[in-house]
């Protein structure tokens, strides 16, 4: 069973905040705390040479925010990031899930709802609380879709209209077939289609390839 459980990095800047949270994820049999983090560079220093599923982060710690998680994009390409936050600003909330973030929670969720959640970010669906979503869709009409995507992003959408699958997408950028489909996962959620055929073809409608 153990094999099987959701291995979870955790930061908070609030030590009162971790040890609930620590307590709550270590009481669930499909999660494993690896790593406790204070702040930004701590979880960065924490997170070379393990195999880390999801990262639960804090996003108004110190280090934290959307350049963070763009950090962790490229040390831990793998993982994917759910924020866990007591902010409702949308223009940072926007950036944070533009710069790669998967899902995000306001911090007066339901224990069901981050245990549904984390569940639902490890499969690579998104998952927003209704308010954030609400703030996050008024920012996104603000914002041109080229800005979305990050440079990785866009070699792999250009590959993807070409035609080309995970392996030999992997082989030309030089990266891991699991980092491909972490990529692929944020493309279709910024997207907002629901397989790499749409992705490609908005691709070209949108002249982003």
């Amino acid at each position: 069973m153990s094999d099987e459980r959701i291995r979870i990095a955790m930061a908070d800047d609030h030590p009162v905040v971790r040890r609930g949270l620590r307590a709550f994820l270590e009481s669930q049999p499909e999660f494993e705390v690896v790593i406790e983090a204070g702040d930004g560079p701590a979880l960065v220093d924490a997170l070379p040479g393990t195999d880390i599923d999801v990262i639960l982060l804090d996003l108004l710690m110190p280090g934290g925010g959307a350049a963070l998680i763009a950090r962790l994009g490229e040390v831990a390409a793998d993982a994917r990031v759910l924020v866990l936050t007591s902010s409702e600003d949308p223009r940072l909330l926007h950036e944070v899930l533009q710069a790669g973030a998967i899902s995000a929670l306001l911090k007066d969720s339901s224990p069901e709802q981050l245990r549904d959640a984390i569940l639902a970010t490890h499969r690579g669906e998104r998952v927003l609380h209704p308010r954030i979503a609400s703030l996050v869709a008024g920012q996104r009409a603000q914002t041109p879709l080229r800005t979305a995507l990050s440079a990785r992003e866009h070699d792999v959408l250009r590959l993807i209209a070409q035609g080309l699958g995970n392996a030999d997408i992997a082989a030309r950028l030089g990266i891991g077939i699991k980092t491909v489909k972490t990529h692929v996962s944020h493309l279709l959620l910024k997207l907002d289609v629901n397989d790499r055929t749409q992705a490609a073809v908005r691709a070209l409608k949108e002249g982003l390839v």
